[in-house]
Order: C-alpha cells, then structure tokens, then sequence
C-alpha cells in the first residue's frame, strides 16, 4: 500500500511541475473550466430533453387513431406477418380476427398468434374474435401474426398471395375490422422487414414504408399492400408527372424487358387519352396463381394474378383493360338506380373499356390489325354460345340467380355497340373518343355521374339515335346488327361454329357429387364420363373466364372403382352459323 501511495504522490508531482502559474492565471483557468462544464451540462440537457420529448412522439396514441406496424419475417422458406396494433379505448370490446371480403374462407384460421400486453388483457377468446380491455390508460396494445400457407390460398382468386420472397394482400386480409365499418379515423401504417433489400409497396401511398391517412376500414377493404425481395424484377418509370412502378414476382415464361416495354407505350397512350395528371403514382404487381387470368383496378395501383404459362400478349391486355377503368367507371359512371342491377350498363363501364383498351394496343402496335379483329370475332361467337344471347334483361334479372354468362353477355354487346358507333360518328366528322372526352367533361362536374340522355344527346348533334340501338340490343336482347365496313379492310361473312358443350349436367354433378346428365352422344362420353361416377372437380370449364381456353380440354376429375381419373375433352358441341369479320381477298 506505502509503494501504490508514492506512485500516486509522485504522479501528481509531475503533473504540476511545468511552468508556475500565477494566482491569477489560475482563478481565469478555474472560471474557464465552470463554464466548459455549464455548457456541456446544458448541451446534454437540451439532447435529453428532446429524445424524451421524441420517445414520447413516438409512444403517445392519440384519440380516433390507429398505429399498425406491420413486420415481415421469412420463417422456414415462408413469410410470418408479425402486426403490433394500438389504438385508445374507452371500454371492453370485441375485436374481430381479419375476414377477407374476396371469398376465402375462415381467413382466420391462419392467424397463429394473438397477444396483448402494456396492461390490455383478453377477457374471452373466441374462434374469430377476442374481448379485450384497455388498460389503465385506455390504450389497448394487440399483437399478432399470420402465416398463410400458399398452396391452400392458391384455389382462390383473389386470396393472399404469399411466397417466401414477395406478398400481396388487401387491407381487409390483414387488419382487423373496425366498427362501425364506415366511421373515419386517422391510420398511421408502417411495413418492415428484416432484410434490407424488400420493397413494399401499397395502393395508399407512394412511400409504402410509411403511411399515414384518413380513411375508414370500409374504404381500406380494398387498399391493396405487397413487398417482394428481388428488385431484378421491378422497373420504374415516369410518365406525364406520374411514376409508374411494376412488380413482377414468379417464373412466368414470357419476357420480361419485352412486357416491360410495351407497357410503357400502352400506359402513356392511355393517359393521354383522358389528359389526366392527377395521379403522382401507380403501382402494377402481376403475381403466379394457378389456371387464373384475373386483375382488379383499385386507386393507385393495379394487380393481377395470372398462370404462369400465360403470354404476355394476354397479360398485356388484361392491363391495359383495367388501366382504362381508372376513368371508366371510377371517374366517369353511370350510377345504378334503385330497383336496377348493375350489369345493365355493363355494356358502357365493361365493354367500351375493353373497345378501347384494344384499340389503343393495336394503334400503338403491340397487337397487330388481324389479332385486333380476331378479338372483336371471338365477342361474336361469345355472344353466340351464351344461353342467354336473345334474353331481354328483364328476363336475366329475374332470373334466381344469374352467372357470369350473363353478366358478360352486355360486356360482349358494349364491344360491338362502341365499333358501329366509332364507325358511324366518324362518317359524320367526330369519333367515339370525342363522345368519350365530352361525357369525362360532364362526369367532372357531377361527382364522376353521367347519364343515359348525356349519351343520346351527343349521338342527336350528328342525327344518330343512339338510344334505340341501347333499347334493341341491351333492353330487349335482339341479335345484333353489325356494320359491315365498320373495320377497314374486312368485311363481314357466314361461318359455321361449333357451341360449347361439356356434355352432362355441370352444376348438378357438382352440387350432388356424382356426375350426371351424360349425353351419350357428346364429347364428354366419348372421352369416358359416365353417370354415376363420383364427382371430384373440373379444370379450364368457365366458359365465361377470362382464363378459360377453346386450345385447352376440359378436364374433370372422378373418382371411379376405386381410383382418381381425369377425363379430358373439346367440349364442342351442335354446329350453327354465325356471322363473322374476315380480311378483303384484295388486301
């Protein structure tokens, strides 16, 4: 110890020994020294002071406000969405679990974890629901996560649509319901996840990490959230102040740089039609989903899922049919009056996009001339294989209940009427887009609304009676009159068709399990079906889906002494004559 205080004693020794100071050299030093340290303690007063003021930012819930953080974890090659909830409460309540209003059941049952904590606590606990309290505060603080599994989700169009490296959902397949579903409040949504590379996306805001507005759970059913980890598959671009995103995720078969191309061509063509800079961004995602070619256009965004065997050619169509809708009808509609349904004016909203969407691909070459017309060909023989092509839409809406043939049959007629009306304004000097841009005039001083005299009062200026070609074809359901040199080059000639016919009854065999209804002379026996057999499920049967295909056989799968079979056929049935568009010889 005597050894440790002489080091310590002459350490101190020579740590004055330099330079004698004066008395009052030393007392400026001193002062000197106070105020150094007055400073630095005010500084680290001022830092303290505000990361406590940020923490409390961060930690305070406000009133009619709901904070979600939504983290994604990849477990065991398969994405866990791990959701931390808070939100004020002024009583017990009952919180639903997620309920997709896209038609996949017990969306529940993938929820694996539902916790509270910070003084919330789950009083009763039900298949789909907990009661819960809120805390001293009256704050209540949930946890939760879901895992989906892919393979069970991909029967179902429009359900989640997860992978180990990219996801989609809507709103309403994530977040828990707020009631009343139409009430407002402010919503304050993060998305992370642990690697550094994913980009998440959303149809709310172009910065899809951080989302902050005000909306009602009704409003966000729809709101569309996705991310994927591979950015080889995105490309970014702008067009006329608006910046476009495309994400695609999947071993889809056609090119890519080929569709991404295209794309930007039918894009900004479309724009341009409506002159609409409204939007300062817009997300396209195309994601893998068995035997599908389906999309849907929501604000901001626009996604589809499709087989990936499907070319981009079909892909290209389908986009460019439901980037059309972002002014028809989301911004410029004929709204549905009580005692109407909606299809009745599916001809206008359906089938004028699809009149356009087409002819914008073929005039910017991404389609060619003879495709084109073989598209409007293809509404023709449709309209001629549907069981309901010479109802009147009184008898289909009185129908129990009617299927997507009739719901389509005014998509089909929409594309025809806007053909002879393109044709016939453009005989008189104007065109179909100039009634287009005229009605997009009206619809902006009417909160989007056109109407039906809107429409006749533009064909009148030209002496074209627009209204009785709606009463003939859309009301009364009477075979449509087509004009012959409505497409340069092409005139129209008989041909002969063969219907669709799977050959037994489909929807009895289905709802009763066993197949019945056989036609002994039909496609169906021939290829082996027989009365009796257990029914199991069929494939490429919709005659009315955008992915069905007359290239691919109609497979039904039996059960039969003892094993699984799949019976494959053309349903192709009686033969009848139709008229159809056929290039000039001379051309």
């Amino acid at each position: 110890m005597q050894k440790c205080k002489e080091k310590f004693i002459l350490h101190l020794k020579s740590s004055i020994k330099p330079k004698e100071k004066t008395q009052k050299q030393s007392t400026i030093k001193v002062l000197k020294m106070k105020y150094l340290l007055i400073i630095i303690f005010i500084s680290f007063a001022f830092l303290a002071y505000g990361q406590v003021k940020k923490q409390k930012n961060i930690t305070e819930i406000k009133e009619e406000t709901f904070y979600y953080n939504l983290n994604i974890v990849n477990s065991n090659e398969q994405l866990e969405f791990h959701i931390n909830l808070r939100y004020k409460s002024d009583s017990i309540h009952k919180v639903l679990l997620p309920f997709d209003y896209y038609g996949t059941p017990d969306l529940h049952q993938w929820v694996k974890l539902f916790e509270v904590d910070s003084g919330t606590k789950i009083l009763e606990e039900g298949s789909n629901f907990r009661k819960v309290s809120p805390n001293e505060k009256g704050e209540v603080h949930i946890k939760y996560q879901i895992q989906f599994n892919p393979l069970e989700l991909d029967k179902y169009s429009y359900a989640p649509n997860v992978s180990s490296s990219f996801f989609y959902m809507a709103g309403c397949q994530w977040m828990l319901p707020i009631h009343p579903l139409e009430k407002k409040a402010n919503y304050n949504i993060t998305m992370n996840g642990k690697d550094s590379d994913w980009v998440f996306y959303s149809s709310l805001s172009e910065d899809g990490n951080n989302i902050f507005l005000e909306s009602s759970y009704e409003d966000l059913i729809s709101a569309g959230f996705g991310g994927n980890s591979h950015t080889n598959s995105q490309v970014n671009f702008e067009l006329q102040g608006t910046t476009y995103s495309v994400f695609i995720n999947g071993d889809f078969h056609f090119d890519k740089e080929i569709l991404f191309t295209q794309l930007k061509k039918t894009l900004g063509a479309e724009k341009l039609f409506f002159s609409d800079d409204e939007k300062s961004f817009y997300n396209i995602t195309i994601l893998p989903r068995t035997g599908l070619l389906a999309g849907a256009s929501i604000p901001n965004l626009f996604y589809c899922f499709v087989d990936t065997n499907q070319s981009a050619e079909n892909i290209q169509e389908l986009i460019a049919h439901e980037y059309f809708h972002n002014w028809l009808p989301n911004k410029m509609y004929i709204p549905t009056l009580k005692g109407e349904y909606d299809f009745k004016h599916e001809w206008f909203h359906e089938g004028f996009t699809e009149y356009f969407s087409r002819k914008i691909l073929y005039e910017k070459g991404i389609i060619s001339k003879d495709y084109y017309v073989e598209l409007l060909n293809t509404d023709l023989i449709n309209i001629a294989n549907n069981p309901s092509a010479n109802e009147s839409y009184n008898e289909i809406a009185s129908r129990e209940n009617y299927s997507s043939a009739q719901k389509k049959l005014s998509y089909y007629r929409g594309v025809l009427i806007a053909l002879c009306w393109d044709y016939l304004l453009s005989k008189k000097g104007s065109s179909l887009k100039e009634m287009m841009l005229h009605l997009y005039t009206i619809s902006k001083k009417s909160d989007g609304k056109i109407s039906y005299e809107d429409i006749y009062n533009f064909g009148n200026k030209f002496s074209l009676n627009f209204k009785t070609d709606f009463e003939k074809y859309i009301i009364q359901g009477k075979t449509f009159e087509l004009e012959k040199e409505a497409i340069e080059g092409y005139h129209l000639f008989n041909q002969t068709i063969k219907l669709f016919d799977p050959g037994f009854d489909v929807q009895k065999s289905a709802k009763e399990k066993i197949i019945q209804g056989v036609d002994p002379y039909g496609a169906a026996y021939q290829a082996g079906l027989r009365n009796g057999m257990t029914y199991m499920k069929r494939k490429n049967s919709n005659r009315w889906s955008n992915s069905w295909s007359e290239n691919k056989p109609y497979i039904v799968t039996v059960f039969d002494n003892g094993q699984e079979k799949e019976i494959a056929f053309f349903p192709l049935g009686d033969l009848i004559e139709t008229r159809l568009y056929q290039k000039n010889k001379l051309n």
